[in-house]
């Protein structure tokens, strides 16, 4: 039930970030995930190569600069310097020019905070999986199960949100179902490979 919740609460979380932020951002950031699961494997007594650690560095290294965003500070800074001819004028242009510059600075991109607390779940959720579901559950039957919770915690969630679960018909019911099978075709086979007690190397290979 908790990994039920878990990946519900990491989905919304994921989908919420692509609504608000962009793809292309928000999916590299998300996918970072298996670093998330290597560590807490590795804490719970997983051996880490060093191939892993690599790994894992270039994940963390990729995410910041994915999910950061700079702007160019140069032609705000030219600007108030070559207003330097009056006492007044030149303060004004500096201090627009100071203001600028501090919001050139690096920020996070919308979306990527969502997407940042969509890999911790995602990433938690697998080490679940992995040592406390799939030694007692093939990969249908805990498929099975966590769809089921995620449907019911959804359901319980719309109605004091205020959501609507209906849908036009014709709309996008042909997309959302092709999406449904392979989600649920993925979920079976890292399941399975999850059973053999290879958690690490399951779950970097299946983001």
């Amino acid at each position: 039930v908790g990994s039920g919740v878990l990946n519900t609460l990491a989905s919304l979380a994921f989908y919420r970030a692509l609504e608000a932020g962009l793809l292309t951002i928000v999916s590299p950031v998300c996918s970072a995930y298996p670093a998330v699961t290597v560590l807490v494997s590795v804490y719970m007594g997983e051996r880490l190569s060093v191939g892993h650690v690599a790994g894992i560095a270039c994940a963390t290294v990729g995410v910041v600069l994915a999910a950061t965003s700079f702007g160019a500070a140069g032609g705000a800074s030219a600007g108030g310097k070559s207003g330097g001819g009056g006492t007044a004028g030149g303060g004004g242009e500096l201090a627009v020019s100071e203001a600028e510059g501090r919001e050139a600075r690096g920020h996070l991109t919308r979306g990527v905070g969502l997407a940042v607390a969509a890999s911790l779940m995602y990433g938690v959720n697998f080490v679940v999986i992995g040592y406390g579901i799939t030694p007692y559950l093939d990969g249908f039957r805990s498929v099975l199960l966590l769809r089921s919770v995620s449907v019911a915690v959804l359901l319980l969630i719309s109605v004091p949100a205020g959501q609507a679960i209906g849908m036009a018909m014709g709309s996008a019911w042909g997309l959302i179902a092709a999406v449904g099978i392979f989600d649920t075709a993925a979920f079976i086979c890292s399941n399975l490979g999850l059973g053999t007690g290879h958690v690490s190397i399951v779950t970097v290979l299946g983001s």
